[in-house]
């Protein structure tokens, strides 16, 4: 006899009714949720009891779903391939009727179940062309009595009708490649990668790869793990997925390089040394793209040093840094080497080098004129050294002139002078390393004054037709010159060899630098140029203004009133002379009329100073033109008038009374002053009324 029993949420429950002979069936017919739980049937049979395992039965409301899996997987497959649909329906157990359908262009379903294959859960299409491109639907359903049908699911088949071609390209390491390096190339089929096999090849296209020791193909990869020269060749590759083929690959060259020896050079570009000196040494591999770590030795021993630069510094150089010199470059995340490079030996030397002056010329005496030569000599090193000349003070550094040149280690002055006399100094440099200033050397030039150029006339601003004369004079000699002259360099041609160069009637032209020497020509002495002296010569004539100072317009007898005359222009050397009613008489000073330089003052005007005013200037011989006329005058001092603005004459105490100041005929600001019995009244503001 057998026995149901359901267990849910914990508790359980007999269940009743049975079929079957013997009750070992339990039907449930319509199953529902609640008839999901943990099911049990116990048998028995005399006092034997036996218990079954527990079956779990879900029941959902919800209806299965259909998946379309594709084999093999991915987005895209290519004429030729065979490929397998299968229709899962997902979450259950049991046994489907499946049923297949393609959407057409049009979008209606055409079925691809034929009745002999309505039980198949697969559909395979071989081979695939691009007709096969479109989207196909499963479907599944079970039971007898009642159908029971899941959703469909579908998927999007995409047939490419051209044959995809491999691409092979390498991962590690980038740039050159080492003996000893990690090779690692990769293959890829247009960028997928779902479901290939890849096969590899080297230098032929008809020998697949296999694995080694040392050489592996893994998935999409092929890793070389310690190149070596036999691993240098044409590599090839391409992919597979069942019995479908791609294109080979192109090619890929791989050359398997012996690790490059670098080149150790001096920066600094010398090898002897001084203490305190700079060196700078590179580590070079040439023609390589890489990025190594460098290593430094000295003596065959590593320099502690930080970082990895392929240069090494020695910004303070000791005794101590003498010795050979060695590097080499390393790739630690690729294990690779180099080998040493070549060794170079620095010296340093254990004191500062000693430098020392000499001077060489033509004679014993050294004149004007002479070419003189200072050396400067270095002991020890003469590598790379840079000389440095020094004149009266070793703070200043002497430069390149026209005549005075520093070429290397020497010092020449093709044509000297006094000024070249003095104390010279040198020393030599080389980076930023300085020597010690030479003992010093004195240089005595006897030699050719300079002339002194100076103006006689007394401006360097001038007007046409005005005189100038020049003067050059060599001072403290006796010996007869013979002069040149110059303007902007250029010598101007002029009759006579005198101290003295006039301009008789000043142009435009004649402006300029002006310059002299002196030459004595039967002894072959030149003096040098003169300073130069500027002279300007306007184009027009001077313009003159005259002007009027006064306390206001209206000018009265007793009033100080000065007449001013200017030069628009240049004022150097300007007299002034003042005309009155007519240009021909010249103004001259009196007790109470002065010229001073270009003002004529009257101290107390009167009537008979009222007039036309004139002036005009001059220096030397030339005379400007006469300004315009400035009209003055003098008016008659006017009285002042006091009234009563009250309007009665009787006043009585309590009343207020207003009295005004007026000045006839004249209505200008002035300011008033008022006076009760001679005594002036203390006013807070100086009005022409005063109110009581």
């Amino acid at each position: 006899m057998f026995l149901w029993s359901r267990v849910r949420n914990g508790e359980t429950s007999q269940l009743q009714g049975y079929s079957g002979k013997g009750g070992y069936r339990y039907v449930l017919s319509p199953v529902r949720e609640t008839d999901q739980g943990q099911y049990q049937c116990t048998g028995r049979r005399g006092n034997e009891v036996l218990l079954s395992n527990f079956h779990n039965l879900t029941v959902s409301s919800d209806r299965p779903q259909a998946a379309v899996i594709q084999t093999p997987p991915g987005p895209l497959w290519f004429t030729g391939e065979t490929v397998i649909l299968t229709c899962d329906i997902r979450r259950t157990s049991g046994k489907w009727r499946y049923s297949w359908a393609m959407k057409n262009k049009q979008g209606a379903l055409e079925s691809l179940t034929p009745k002999s294959k309505e039980e198949q859960q697969t559909h395979t299409i071989q081979p695939v062309t691009e007709s096969h491109s479109g989207e196909y639907l499963c479907q599944g359903e079970r039971g007898k009595e009642r159908v029971i049908q899941s959703l469909p699911g579908s998927v999007v088949l995409k047939v490419s009708g051209e044959k995809p071609k491999a691409e092979m390209k390498n991962v590690l390491p980038t740039g050159e490649v080492y003996t000893g390096d990690r090779l690692t190339l990769t293959c890829t089929v247009d960028g997928d990668s779902t479901g290939w096999k890849y096969l590899w090849y080297k230098d032929t296209q008809g020998v697949v790869l296999s694995n080694t020791d040392s050489d592996r193909t893994d998935g999409s990869s092929y890793t070389i793990n310690s190149a070596a020269p036999s691993h240098s060749g044409q590599y090839w590759c391409r992919a597979h997925r069942g019995g479908f083929y791609s294109h080979y690959s192109d090619s890929h060259e791989v050359n398997i390089q012996g690790v490059p020896q670098p080149v150790l050079s001096l920066q600094s570009g010398w090898t002897n040394m001084f203490p305190t000196e700079t060196v700078t040494l590179r580590c070079d591999f040439q023609e390589s793209s890489t990025r190594w770590v460098y290593k430094w030795y000295r003596d065959g021993q590593e320099i502690p040093i930080s970082g990895d630069g392929d240069t090494y510094t020695i910004p303070s150089a000791a005794r101590s840094h003498s010795g050979q010199y060695q590097c080499r470059g390393e790739l630690p995340e690729r294990a690779v080497t180099s080998p040493h490079s070549n060794s170079l030996l620095l010296t340093v030397y254990g004191t500062e080098p000693e430098i020392q002056i000499t001077m060489e010329s033509c004679c014993g005496k050294i004149s004007t004129g002479d070419t003189l030569t200072l050396r400067c000599t270095l002991k020890g090193s003469s590598t790379g050294w840079k000389y440095l000349w020094y004149k009266d003070a070793r703070r200043t550094e002497l430069s390149n002139t026209d005549s005075d040149r520093t070429d290397g280690s020497s010092y020449t002055i093709s044509s000297a002078a006094p000024s070249h006399s003095g104390q010279y100094w040198c020393r030599a440099h080389r980076g930023g390393f300085y020597s010690h200033y030479s003992d010093s050397h004195k240089v005595n030039i006897q030699g050719v004054p300079q002339p002194v150029l100076s103006l006689q006339s007394g401006w360097t601003n001038m007007f046409p037709t005005e005189t100038v004369t020049l003067s050059c004079d060599v001072q403290g000699s006796s010996t007869r010159w013979v002069y040149k002259w110059y303007r902007d360099g250029q010598e101007i041609p002029i009759s006579g060899d005198g101290d003295t160069y006039t301009i008789l009637s000043a142009a435009r032209s004649h402006s300029g630098q002006y310059q002299c020497r002196g030459e004595l020509p039967e002894r072959a002495v030149t003096s040098p140029h003169s300073h130069s002296l500027n002279l300007t010569v306007y184009e027009t004539p001077p313009k003159l203004l005259i002007s009027m100072e006064t306390p206001s317009e209206d000018i009265y007898t007793g009033e100080r009133l000065t007449l001013t005359c200017t030069v628009d222009g240049d004022s150097t050397g300007w007299k002034y002379l003042w005309y009155k009613d007519t240009q021909g008489a010249v103004l001259s000073n009196t007790d109470s009329d002065r010229t001073d330089g270009s003002s004529y003052t009257i101290s107390s005007a009167a009537p008979s100073h009222s007039g036309q005013y004139w002036c005009r200037a001059h220096r030397g011989e030339f005379y400007s033109h006469y300004s315009d006329s400035h009209k003055v005058n003098i008016q008659v001092r006017p009285y002042a008038v006091l009234s009563l603005d009250t309007g009665w004459t009787q006043i009585l105490t309590t009343d207020s009374l207003t009295l005004r100041c007026e000045i006839q005929g004249n209505f200008s600001l002035w300011n008033y002053t008022w006076y009760t019995d001679g005594i002036q009244i203390p006013l807070e503001h100086n009005g022409e009324t005063f109110s009581v």
